[in-house]
């Protein structure tokens, strides 16, 4: 008596060697997602703040220098102005000063908020971002065309800043 036996299934070698290609492509991918910006409202203002944090944070410490984000609550304009290494300083072609940046029409900056007293001058509010890779402990107050809170936290040694839909002080924060 000569049966056949069909035996469906997968082998163990077949298993590992499927679950070792699925690891890889893992492995080499998520490094990729970790630079998404999770945030879904980008295209508005905020979003545009919010990132321009983010993004003085990392390339103050990648470019090596000292970065600066200007407010003007008079204007409701938000521009960035790079530190001048010495061979920049002789050449003023070369000077990084965006004076024009980004005029808020949607939203409305409030104040902004340092964990030490500062001085503004002529409205005008400076937050720093150090090349060694800290900035300035600032909140940012915003008001939207609805008339909703919004704030941003920038906090010294935090890469990501946090944005949180209501007023926050630095009592709420601690």
């Amino acid at each position: 008596m000569n049966r056949e036996i069909n035996i469906s299934g997968f082998t163990l070698i077949e298993l590992v060697i499927v679950l070792t290609i699925i690891s890889l492509l893992l492995f080499f991918s998520v490094p990729v997602f970790k630079n998404i910006q999770i945030f879904s409202n980008s295209t508005t203002e905020v979003g545009k703040i919010f990132f321009l944090i983010e993004k003085l944070k990392k390339e103050s410490v990648s470019e090596n220098k000292n970065m600066s984000m200007h407010i003007d609550l008079s204007e409701q304009r938000v521009w960035v102005t790079t530190e001048l290494t010495e061979g920049e300083k002789e050449d003023e072609n070369k000077n990084k000063t965006e004076k024009s940046g980004l005029v808020l029409e949607q939203v409305r900056v409030l104040e902004v908020m340092f964990i030490k007293e500062k001085q503004y001058d002529q409205n005008e509010c400076v937050i720093k971002f150090n090349r060694n890779g800290y900035s300035d402990m600032a909140i940012i107050h915003f008001k939207d065309e609805d008339e909703n809170d919004i704030t941003i936290i920038i906090e010294p040694f935090l890469l990501k800043a946090k944005l949180v839909e209501e007023y926050i002080s630095f009592e709420d924060c601690i």
